[in-house]
């Protein structure tokens, strides 16, 4: 359908059809792309959330318009490759649309 600029190392994507928006978060660097979905040929990326490196699992509260990210820190191994979770940094990020006024 499009390809469109989004973040490095995606995991999910989820799509809320009441809205007309999908949101594909980057682990990579710590965005999230807010994509308006008007038809198989109108998409585009109309905002890019800064959340956290390392936030890429997405989950969708509908109702509510929220979306909700977990992130951990890992310990490096010896090679520069992720060995172990870091204990105690487990955190979920909620991201939620402003409140009008």
């Amino acid at each position: 359908m499009a390809t469109l600029p989004i973040g490095p190392r995606p995991d999910a994507a989820f799509y809320d059809q009441a809205r007309g928006l999908a949101f594909i978060p980057s682990g990579g660097n710590g965005t999230l792309a807010v994509i308006r979905v008007d038809g198989p040929k109108n998409i585009a990326v109309v905002q890019t959330v800064e959340t956290q490196i390392g936030a890429r699992t997405i989950a969708q509260i509908p109702r509510a318009g929220k979306s909700t990210f977990r992130r951990r820190s890992s310990i490096p191994g010896e090679d520069g490759r992720q060995a172990a979770m870091q204990p105690g940094s487990f955190v979920v990020l909620v991201v939620a649309p402003e409140e009008k006024k």
